[in-house]
């Protein structure tokens, strides 16, 4: 009678160890998900920025250099 609890609390055991398991490998998941966007997200706005401080710069030379700006 002992014997079939044992072994199903041992199943029980190796079960929920395996649920941990998936879990943690879940939760790792979810985290590189995570840093994957958020370095998509930062390459978004170092792109902006680029985009923004070339515009500064190609307005600021047309002013400079445009002849008619000069006169």
């Amino acid at each position: 009678m002992k014997k079939p609890v044992i072994a199903g609390f041992f199943i029980l055991k190796i079960k929920f160890a395996f649920y941990l398991f998936l879990r943690k490998l879940n939760l790792i998941q979810v985290q590189i998900n995570f840093l994957i966007l958020l370095l998509k997200q930062l390459k978004f706005i170092f792109f902006l920025f680029i985009i923004f401080c070339c515009n500064l710069d190609i307005r600021l030379i047309a002013v400079f250099e445009c002849p008619r700006h000069n006169q």
